[in-house]
């Protein structure tokens, strides 16, 4: 130990050392050993889908002996889930550790063809009716054997359709399809006046239900002068662009109808007169 007179001045130089040891320094050391636990791993598995009315069974993997507690406020370790959803579940083990897993359950619709009961048609006119389902579906499956949203029928029948998105999503629907035909309307004017006046100018039929049509006009000596197959056309009283002189002349008309008989498909074949007068 060295102590050194700093001072300048002359007096006033007093210096004290007291209670001094010498000693060895000692150190000791400890050590902990910290293990850290695996942990929980909890699978709730892939996310589901559920169809309206169904249910699924969610379980953590775990025994009922583990603690658990889901975010519905179940502490059993598995719940039945009939509502769409996120669900979480944590589970405490026995040395203190959480494990967590989520699982989401999504709603899938039910489709619904959504068809009339029943429903008449007239095949012999129409041909070719659809039957069309009104809810999109994954899959369709008629009972005629088709997979497609809509189809054509022709003939009068029961028609079964089966929808579905899964194996639980699904309906099925029937209609009930009739033939039922009006019976066919026919009416030929014999006189008509093309004079230009605004008034039955045109020779035409009028009719209802008829679905093949066929006029044509003859003159006295067998001429052929016009020919027609809508029944929304008629004759003008000329040929070749120039009005043809009063008198009478000969139709022939031809059509497809439904007999009010037997309400079934008919051919009627007509042979008549015109009177033709300006």
């Amino acid at each position: 130990i060295c102590i050194v007179n700093q001072n300048t001045v002359s007096n006033g130089n007093d210096f004290a050392l007291d209670d001094i040891t010498f000693q060895k320094v000692c150190i000791a050391t400890d050590s902990v050993e910290i293990t850290v636990n695996p942990g929980l791993t909890v699978n709730l598995g892939a996310d589901k889908s559920i169809c309206p009315g169904d249910s699924v069974v969610v379980t953590s993997g775990f025994p009922s002996t583990e603690t658990h507690l889901w975010n519905s406020g179940s502490t059993d370790n598995g719940i039945t889930i009939d509502k769409s959803g996120r669900y979480t579940v944590s589970v405490l083990g026995d040395d203190g550790c959480v494990g967590r897993d989520t699982i989401n359950i999504n709603d899938i619709d039910t489709p619904f063809a959504n068809l009339p009961d029943s429903f008449t048609a007239c095949f012999a006119i129409d041909k070719a009716v659809e039957l069309r389902a009104q809810d999109t579906a994954a899959n369709y499956i008629w009972s005629t054997g088709e997979i497609n949203q809509s189809i054509l029928i022709s003939k009068p029948g029961a028609y079964i359709i089966d929808l579905s998105n899964t194996i639980s999503c699904a309906s099925s629907d029937t209609i009930i399809v009739s033939e039922l035909c009006n019976a066919s309307y026919l009416y030929l004017p014999n006189t008509f006046t093309p004079n230009n006046d605004g008034k039955n100018d045109i020779f035409y039929a009028l009719g209802e239900n008829l679905f093949e049509f066929n006029l044509k006009i003859y003159n006295r000596w067998g001429e052929f002068l016009f020919e027609s197959t809508q029944i929304s056309q008629g004759w003008d009283g000329r040929y070749l662009n120039h009005d043809v002189a009063s008198g009478v002349y000969v139709y022939s008309l031809k059509y497809k109808g439904i007999s009010p008989i037997n309400n079934k498909e008919e051919t009627v074949t007509k042979i008549g007169h015109i009177n033709l007068i300006r």
